[in-house]
């Protein structure tokens, strides 16, 4: 890590904000801190506007600076969309989405001060577990994250980087979504994450929708349940060798496998086109998913929304990946959860289930 582009031990942001320490590693948009609302007497993360590729830390040490002339437009416009979607992101309190508490301006730059949340990320976790985890711990972590998704996506906000580093696992055992790409604009280059990032990403005027997220959802189940990522999408383009996850992890369940596949399908028409949709084919039982028609595995899969409880009350921290005794807690947290039974499908839902596979069948054959 560059220790120059970072603000020092002792920085007052905001005339509120003190600067303790860096949280993780500088991404390649932003950098967050670890701080003290010195107010409130309560630690905060503060994430601050930096794309390092376009821009550099200015003498004074606080200040940034465009590097070239040609980055100062893109730069500006960066900044603008960063706000643009920390205005939007600090109206939800949702358990799942990572509150942000204040945004503003200062030093040539913007800064969003997030809650402090106490634990690790996913990536972080598999490196513990030897690279995966079975069904059950995958989906206990997931579905809290489809239910994030699902909110944004009813605002017509795409994440667009769903990936293990960007999952946090709280020592409450909570599951919170971190990070959301807000400075991705099409001026600026666009840093993608390999593997998890579908086709359309890479394309200049590509389009984006849920479609999108659930594709990085789809890499990030696969990577869980496999310890591979997938390849990337521009290479599956000329040569898919992606192998399906029901051949790589036999013992998957019928019905996540079908979803993880269809969710990884290369043409964004061929995937879920909303979470309602994936979240149908993933929670299934594994024989409606065995008959489902070979036709469907490349079509849009009907709007039969799967109740989905919401596993935990809202997150209030944010804590440093190397911390041990945070990441033994949220391990235990999670492994207990996945221990958990699910909840009972009522009579009612699996009939109603049936009627819908039913009708799909027979408008697959006339």
């Amino acid at each position: 890590m560059d220790d120059s582009i970072l603000l020092p031990a002792g920085t007052v942001l905001g005339g509120q904000y003190e600067i303790e320490g860096v949280l993780g590693k500088p991404g390649g948009f932003g950098i967050t801190y670890r701080a003290l609302d010195t107010r409130l007497g309560v630690q905060v993360a503060v994430k601050e506007f930096f794309p390092r590729t376009h821009a550099r830390r200015a003498a004074d040490g606080r200040s940034i600076l465009p590097n070239t002339r040609d980055d100062a437009a893109g730069l500006d416009a960066g900044r603008a969309r960063f706000l643009e979607e920390a205005r939007l992101l600090a109206r939800y309190r949702h358990p799942n989405i990572v509150r942000v508490r204040t945004y503003f301006e200062a030093n040539d730059t913007a800064y969003l001060v997030m809650d402090y949340l106490d634990g690790a990320p996913l990536s972080l976790y598999l490196e513990r577990k030897g690279g995966r985890v079975d069904a059950a711990a995958a989906l206990s972590i997931v579905r809290p994250v489809l239910l994030a998704l699902r909110e944004l996506h009813g605002d017509g906000i795409v994440h667009r980087d769903v990936d293990p580093h960007n999952i946090y696992l709280t020592r409450s055992g909570d599951v919170v979504l971190l990070d959301f790409g807000a400075a991705r604009g099409a001026s600026m280059s666009v840093v993608l994450k390999p593997g998890y990032a579908p086709y359309e990403q890479y394309a200049a005027h590509g389009r984006l929708g849920p479609w999108t997220d659930l594709y990085a959802v789809g890499a990030t189940l696969y990577r869980m349940l496999t310890g591979s990522v997938p390849p990337e999408a521009t290479a599956r383009i000329l040569d898919d060798d992606l192998v399906p996850l029901a051949e790589a992890v036999p013992e998957a369940p019928a019905a996540l496998a079908r979803a993880v596949t269809w969710a990884l399908s290369l043409r964004p028409e061929q995937r879920p086109q909303s979470v309602d949709a994936f979240e149908a084919v993933l929670m299934a039982d594994d024989a409606a998913a065995d008959a489902w028609p070979s036709a469907l595995a490349s079509a849009p899969a009907p709007g039969v929304r799967a109740p989905v409880p919401a596993l935990a009350a809202a997150a209030t921290a944010y804590a440093p990946s190397d911390a041990p005794s945070s990441l033994d807690a949220a391990e235990r947290s999670w492994e207990a959860a996945a221990r958990r039974e699910p909840e009972p499908r009522s009579h009612a839902g699996r009939w109603a289930l049936v009627v819908v596979l039913f009708a799909l069948v027979g408008l697959a054959l006339v």
